[in-house]
C-alpha cells in the first residue's frame, strides 16, 4: 500500500485560513459580547451575564446553551465544528442581519452525515399540503468508463429563499401547528432559525406578543409558551428554518383526493444524473424520478443513457388498513323515550318520535335526518373571531351532518 502525505506547506496554509463558525444575535439595542480569553465567550444583558466555555464544545452545543439562557440572545452555527475552543476563536465583524461573528482557524469543519446526498421523507406539514420529497444537498464522484463524474444537487440554490435571511433559509407562513403539550407547539420543519424576533404565533385572530414565547427548541421544532393552548384553539405560526436539502416538486406523494390518489401502491425511484462530466459538460437539472407498479419496474423505467446514474432511494405509499378493518362499538345506554304502553299513541300524534327514541329499533335513531341548527351569538364576539373560525368552533360540538346557521345579536 502506498502512503500519501500532505505537503507541510499546504497543511500550514490551511491552518492559517480563518472562517466564520458562529454568529450571535441580540434582540435588544446594543449587544455586549466579549471574549475574556481565547476559549471563553461572555454575553451580558443588564446585571445578567452568561459565560460559555468553548473548549470541547461543538457549535451546536454552544447554540443550545445560548438558546436556553433567559437573556435576549440567540446563536446560529455557520459551520459544523467539533471543538470551537480548538479553533483559536475571535470576534470579528457582523453578518448582514446584525449577528456578531465568531471566527476560527485551522481544520474546523467536521464532515457529518448531513453532507451526503440522500433521499429524505417529505415534511410532515399536514394532509392538506403537498408531500414533496427532499434530496439532501451534498456531492460525490464516480469513476466510470475511465472518466470522473461529479454528482451534486445544482437545483438546491435555485429554491425560493427567505426574503430577509437569503439562501439557506426558508420562510413558512401561517403553518397550522399541533400541540405537543398544554403550552408547547410542534413545528413541522427544523432546524428553526430564531433570533427572538422572527417567530410569530397567531391565535383567535390576533398575534401573540414576543413576550408570550418562553423558549424555542430550534432542533426539535418545539415552541414553549407562557400560557396553555385550549383544545379547540387554532394556532398559526410563521417562522424561518434552515433548509439543507432540495425540496423536489417533481412528484407529490400525498395520496389524498385533491393531490395524487393514483400514487397509492406505486413504487417511485429517485435518482441523480451527473452534474459535471469528464468533458466539462454541466447539467442543471439532475434530480429525476420514475414510477411503476413494482420496484424492479421503476428501476427498469430509468431511460438508457451513456452516463452513470446514482440511485438515491425508492418510496411506496400504501394503505395501512381497509374499511373492513374498522370496528364500531355502540356506547349508548338504552332507555328513556316514550313508555311502551303509550308508544302507538305517541307515533300517531308525532311521527318525529320514530327519530327520537329507542323504542322498536335495534340500534335506535337518536336524531332525525337533515337536522339544521341555529346558533345565536353576541355581536361583539366578532372582535375576536371571524365567521370562518366561529363556524369551525361550532361544528366541533354538533353531530356530523348537521347544518348550522350563525346569528348575532
Amino acid at each position: 500500500m502506498t502512503e500519501h502525505t500532505i505537503p507541510v506547506e499546504l497543511t500550514e496554509a490551511l491552518n492559517d485560513l480563518r472562517a466564520p463558525i458562529l454568529s450571535v444575535y441580540y434582540a435588544g439595542d446594543t449587544p455586549t459580547i466579549t471574549m475574556p480569553d481565547s476559549h471563553t465567550l461572555k454575553l451580558e444583558e443588564g446585571s445578567n451575564s452568561l459565560t460559555i466555555e468553548l473548549n470541547g464544545r461543538s457549535t451546536d452545543e454552544v447554540v443550545s446553551i445560548v438558546a436556553r439562557s433567559a437573556m435576549s440572545y440567540s446563536a446560529r452555527a455557520m459551520l459544523d465544528v467539533v471543538d470551537v475552543g480548538a479553533t483559536l476563536p475571535t470576534l470579528e465583524g457582523t453578518t448582514i442581519d446584525g449577528g456578531t461573528i465568531l471566527m476560527g482557524e485551522g481544520h474546523v469543519v467536521q464532515r457529518l452525515e448531513a453532507t451526503k446526498i440522500r433521499l429524505l421523507p417529505p415534511y410532515n406539514d399536514s394532509r392538506h399540503s403537498p408531500w414533496f420529497p427532499v434530496v439532501n444537498n451534498g456531492w460525490t464522484t464516480r469513476v466510470w468508463r475511465g472518466g470522473l463524474w461529479k454528482f451534486t444537487v445544482p437545483e438546491y440554490p435555485n429554491q425560493t429563499w427567505s426574503s430577509l435571511y437569503g439562501p439557506g433559509f426558508i420562510d413558512v407562513d401561517d403553518e397550522h401547528v399541533e400541540k405537543s403539550g398544554p403550552a408547547v407547539l410542534k413545528l413541522a420543519r427544523t432546524p428553526i432559525h430564531w433570533d427572538r424576533r422572527n417567530l410569530t404565533v397567531k391565535s383567535r385572530g390576533s398575534v401573540m406578543p414576543d413576550a408570550a414565547i418562553r423558549d424555542v427548541d430550534v432542533n426539535n421544532g418545539l415552541v414553549y409558551l407562557y400560557r396553555d393552548i385550549q383544545d379547540n384553539e387554532a394556532v398559526l405560526v410563521t417562522y424561518t428554518y434552515i433548509e439543507r436539502g432540495y425540496i423536489y416538486s417533481g412528484i407529490d406523494l400525498n395520496p389524498t383526493e385533491f393531490h395524487n390518489p393514483a400514487i397509492v401502491d406505486r413504487w417511485v425511484v429517485f435518482y441523480l444524473l451527473p452534474h459535471i462530466g469528464p468533458d466539462g459538460y454541466i447539467r442543471s437539472d439532475c434530480v429525476q424520478h420514475q414510477e411503476s407498479n413494482t420496484l424492479a419496474g421503476a428501476i427498469r423505467s430509468i431511460p438508457p443513457t451513456d452516463e452513470p446514474v446514482l440511485i438515491l432511494g425508492a418510496t411506496q405509499v400504501r394503505n395501512t388498513g381497509e374499511p373492513t378493518d374498522i370496528q364500531v362499538t355502540d356506547t349508548r345506554t338504552r332507555g328513556g323515550g316514550v313508555k311502551d304502553a303509550r308508544w302507538a299513541e305517541a307515533v300517531t300524534k308525532t311521527r318525529e318520535v320514530l327519530s327520537a327514541t329507542d323504542n322498536g329499533f335495534f340500534d335506535g335513531r337518536p336524531y332525525p335526518a337533515g337536522l339544521s341548527l341555529f346558533v345565536t351569538l353576541p355581536e361583539d364576539i366578532k372582535e375576536d373571531f371571524n365567521n370562518t373560525e366561529l363556524d369551525g368552533i361550532v361544528r366541533k360540538f354538533v353531530e356530523y351532518g348537521t347544518y348550522t346557521f350563525l346569528e348575532f345579536e
